[in-house]
Protein backbone atom coordinates (compact mmCIF):
# COMPACT_ATOMS: atom_id res chain seq x y z
CA UNK A 1 0.00 0.00 0.00
CA UNK A 2 2.80 2.37 0.47
CA UNK A 3 4.16 1.99 -2.79
CA UNK A 4 0.79 2.86 -4.01
CA UNK A 5 1.21 6.24 -1.67
CA UNK A 6 4.67 7.21 -2.75
CA UNK A 7 3.74 6.48 -6.50
CA UNK A 8 1.23 9.63 -5.92
CA UNK A 9 3.56 11.43 -4.12
CA UNK A 10 6.29 11.19 -6.98
CA UNK A 11 3.59 11.60 -9.70
CA UNK A 12 2.31 14.38 -8.28
CA UNK A 13 5.74 16.07 -8.26
CA UNK A 14 7.07 15.19 -11.66
CA UNK A 15 3.67 16.15 -13.62
CA UNK A 16 4.41 19.96 -13.29
CA UNK A 17 8.18 19.26 -14.32
CA UNK A 18 7.60 16.96 -17.01
CA UNK A 19 5.22 19.50 -18.33
CA UNK A 20 7.89 22.23 -17.91
CA UNK A 21 10.60 20.15 -19.98
CA UNK A 22 7.79 18.78 -22.38
CA UNK A 23 6.85 22.16 -22.96
CA UNK A 24 10.50 22.82 -24.69
CA UNK A 25 9.58 19.79 -27.46
CA UNK A 26 9.47 22.04 -30.49
CA UNK A 27 8.58 19.87 -34.35
CA UNK A 28 11.25 21.61 -36.54
CA UNK A 29 8.96 23.49 -39.49
CA UNK A 30 11.46 22.57 -42.20
CA UNK A 31 11.29 18.64 -41.16
CA UNK A 32 8.91 16.24 -42.88
CA UNK A 33 6.77 16.61 -40.08
CA UNK A 34 6.91 19.65 -39.90
CA UNK A 35 6.18 20.69 -43.45
CA UNK A 36 3.25 18.27 -43.23
CA UNK A 37 1.74 19.59 -39.93
CA UNK A 38 2.07 23.33 -41.02
CA UNK A 39 1.77 22.46 -45.05
CA UNK A 40 -1.48 20.64 -45.05
CA UNK A 41 -3.10 21.02 -41.45
CA UNK A 42 -2.66 24.45 -41.26
CA UNK A 43 -0.29 24.26 -37.83
CA UNK A 44 1.57 27.35 -36.59
CA UNK A 45 4.82 25.30 -35.98
CA UNK A 46 5.99 28.50 -33.56
CA UNK A 47 3.56 28.43 -31.13
CA UNK A 48 2.46 24.85 -31.43
CA UNK A 49 3.57 22.85 -28.23
CA UNK A 50 3.26 18.97 -28.45
CA UNK A 51 2.85 18.27 -25.02
CA UNK A 52 -0.84 20.15 -25.56
CA UNK A 53 -2.11 17.50 -27.44
CA UNK A 54 -0.13 14.45 -25.40
CA UNK A 55 -1.27 16.20 -21.23
CA UNK A 56 -3.79 13.23 -21.18
CA UNK A 57 -1.05 10.69 -21.20
CA UNK A 58 1.56 11.87 -18.78
CA UNK A 59 -0.34 10.94 -15.63
CA UNK A 60 -0.82 7.41 -16.76
CA UNK A 61 2.51 7.08 -18.44
CA UNK A 62 4.27 8.20 -15.15
CA UNK A 63 2.27 5.87 -12.71
CA UNK A 64 3.07 2.76 -15.39
CA UNK A 65 6.79 3.96 -14.65
CA UNK A 66 7.03 4.73 -11.24
CA UNK A 67 4.71 2.34 -9.37
CA UNK A 68 6.11 -0.62 -10.72
CA UNK A 69 9.86 0.72 -9.95
CA UNK A 70 8.37 0.93 -6.55
CA UNK A 71 6.61 -2.33 -6.10
CA UNK A 72 10.41 -4.09 -7.16
CA UNK A 73 11.89 -1.97 -4.29
CA UNK A 74 9.37 -3.71 -2.15
CA UNK A 75 10.62 -7.10 -2.23
CA UNK A 76 14.14 -5.90 -0.83
CA UNK A 77 12.17 -3.33 1.57
CA UNK A 78 9.34 -4.24 3.44
CA UNK A 79 6.04 -1.97 2.87
CA UNK A 80 5.66 -0.29 5.95
CA UNK A 81 9.85 1.02 5.80
CA UNK A 82 9.35 1.87 1.88
CA UNK A 83 8.64 6.00 3.33
CA UNK A 84 11.41 5.28 5.62
CA UNK A 85 13.37 4.46 3.24
CA UNK A 86 12.50 6.90 0.45
CA UNK A 87 12.50 9.99 2.67
CA UNK A 88 16.59 8.95 3.50
CA UNK A 89 17.04 9.33 -0.13
CA UNK A 90 15.88 12.51 -0.57
CA UNK A 91 17.62 13.79 2.37
CA UNK A 92 20.41 12.84 1.07
CA UNK A 93 19.79 14.61 -2.30
CA UNK A 94 18.49 17.51 -0.35
CA UNK A 95 21.76 18.05 2.07
CA UNK A 96 24.04 17.15 -1.52
CA UNK A 97 21.58 19.76 -3.26
CA UNK A 98 22.45 21.91 -0.47
CA UNK A 99 25.97 21.39 -0.61
CA UNK A 100 26.49 21.69 -4.40
CA UNK A 101 23.69 23.99 -4.95
CA UNK A 102 22.16 21.41 -7.33
CA UNK A 103 21.94 17.75 -8.40
CA UNK A 104 22.33 16.79 -11.94
CA UNK A 105 19.19 14.16 -12.59
CA UNK A 106 19.05 12.86 -16.22
CA UNK A 107 19.85 16.68 -17.66
CA UNK A 108 17.81 18.08 -15.44
CA UNK A 109 19.65 20.57 -12.16
CA UNK A 110 17.33 20.23 -9.00
CA UNK A 111 18.12 22.21 -5.94
CA UNK A 112 17.04 21.60 -2.42
CA UNK A 113 13.95 23.35 -2.59
CA UNK A 114 13.10 20.74 -5.21
CA UNK A 115 13.36 18.06 -3.29
CA UNK A 116 11.64 19.50 -0.42
CA UNK A 117 8.52 20.11 -2.68
CA UNK A 118 9.13 16.45 -3.52
CA UNK A 119 9.25 14.97 0.38
CA UNK A 120 6.12 17.20 1.00
CA UNK A 121 4.37 15.68 -2.04
CA UNK A 122 4.93 12.27 -0.49
CA UNK A 123 4.23 13.11 3.04
CA UNK A 124 0.89 14.69 1.85
CA UNK A 125 0.33 10.96 -0.11
CA UNK A 126 0.99 9.01 2.72
CA UNK A 127 -1.40 11.44 4.70
CA UNK A 128 -4.28 10.95 2.92
CA UNK A 129 -5.07 7.25 4.02
CA UNK A 130 -4.97 5.81 7.34
CA UNK A 131 -3.60 2.93 8.04
CA UNK A 132 -6.80 0.41 7.88
CA UNK A 133 -7.00 1.43 4.19
CA UNK A 134 -9.76 3.91 4.25
CA UNK A 135 -9.33 7.69 3.04
CA UNK A 136 -8.59 10.40 5.61
CA UNK A 137 -10.47 13.58 5.93
CA UNK A 138 -8.54 16.95 5.47
CA UNK A 139 -8.98 19.05 8.38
Amino acid sequence: MNAELLAIGFRNWLIPIVKTVGGGIRIPALSGIGKFMSGFLGIDLSTYNLLNELDFIIEPTLDNLIEPQLRKLSKFVPDDQLPKVINSYIDSAIAKANAKGSVNIFGLEFNATAFQNLKNEIDKSLNTVSHDGTERQEA
